[in-house]
């Protein structure tokens, strides 16, 4: 059985493993431990790595002059610009980092496991040999992967901070719904090209922010109502890189849903959890609803909580 595990679950490896290298499902040789980016990220001590990319935020110019364009101008083919603009300045700010580029990342592969221990090693072995061979033999669409897996982290952090800006102004509102499309569009596109495997996570926290509008507030039932609100403690912030796989994998194609077998291990408690769950299924539906060409729907994954370790 695969076993994925998030970036909780490998800091706690490296700095106690004892009682955690103890659990069933990491002891069975049977099971294979997978990494996705984020946690070979993690692992290899670069987790944080896009916290060094330059902030969206009020100080930045270039969220300023989207702001600006936004309560100017609400024509389709701006925002469209306007987004494009925003994910190649993302994809420019992956691309530059110096612990990204190839000859650095294999590096790191080849030191990495330096500070765990040998049991720690032996179990993540395999999935960092897979790594290591997928960069050697096809340097090219790894990059690619990986530079494009981060850009879209960071756009949808980017395109939450816009949500969050509240503003009365019809063209900015107007703006806002066209930008929201457009986010949805390119996860449909970056999926179906099979370039990378956006996560699906990022993208719902986006629209809980768009949903959570001042505009919009009024338009929910006391259901929909209870699902928003008790989504935002459980939101991951745009610190680091999103990590919830339960949640990126929760969303398959109608008709062909998936029968592997494969358990998701988290430090998240049972109730984080839950919530995240019936948030995701929630905006799924939404998603149905309001886009024609949505063809996701939801399927819970097998979650095991070791949050009392």
């Amino acid at each position: 059985m695969k076993i994925i595990i998030d970036n909780q679950i490998i800091k706690t490896l490296a700095q106690d493993s004892i009682e955690l290298m103890k659990n069933p499902l990491i002891l069975d040789p049977n099971n294979q431990i997978s990494l996705r980016w984020p946690t070979l990220l993690e692992y290899l001590g670069l987790g944080a790595i896009t916290n060094n990319l330059t902030p969206f935020d009020e100080k930045a110019p270039l969220f300023q002059a989207t702001l600006s364009t936004l309560h100017l101008d609400d024509e389709e083919e701006t925002i469209f610009y306007i987004y494009d603009r925003l994910f190649v300045e993302n994809l420019k700010g992956i691309k530059d980092l110096q612990e990204l580029q190839l000859s650095s990342l294999l590096q790191s592969l080849k030191d990495c496991g330096k500070h765990v221990n040998e049991e720690v090693k032996k179990v993540f072995s395999p999935t960092l040999t897979s790594f290591q061979q997928l960069f050697n033999d096809n340097p090219s669409f790894a990059m690619r992967d990986l530079i494009l897996y981060l850009a879209w982290d960071r756009m949808c952090v980017c395109i939450s901070r816009l949500f969050d800006s509240q503003s009365s102004d019809k063209k900015f509102i107007r703006g806002l719904g066209i930008m929201k499309k457009c986010l949805v569009d390119s996860y449909l596109h970056l999926t179906k090209n099979g370039e990378t495997s956006p996560s699906l996570y990022r993208l719902l926290e986006s629209l809980v922010f768009y949903s959570m509008r001042e505009e919009s507030l009024e338009t929910h039932t006391p259901a929909e109502w209870a699902v928003l609100s008790q989504s935002f403690q459980v939101l991951k912030g745009e610190e680091g890189i999103a990590d919830v796989f339960y949640i990126d994998d929760s969303g398959v194609v109608e008709g062909q849903l998936q029968t592997a077998l494969e358990c998701y291990l988290t430090l998240d408690p049972s109730d984080k959890i839950n919530t995240r769950i019936a948030l995701a299924s929630f905006m799924l539906d939404k998603l149905k609803s309001e886009f024609p060409e949505w063809n996701y729907c939801f399927q819970q994954k097998e979650v095991v909580s070791l949050s009392k370790i």
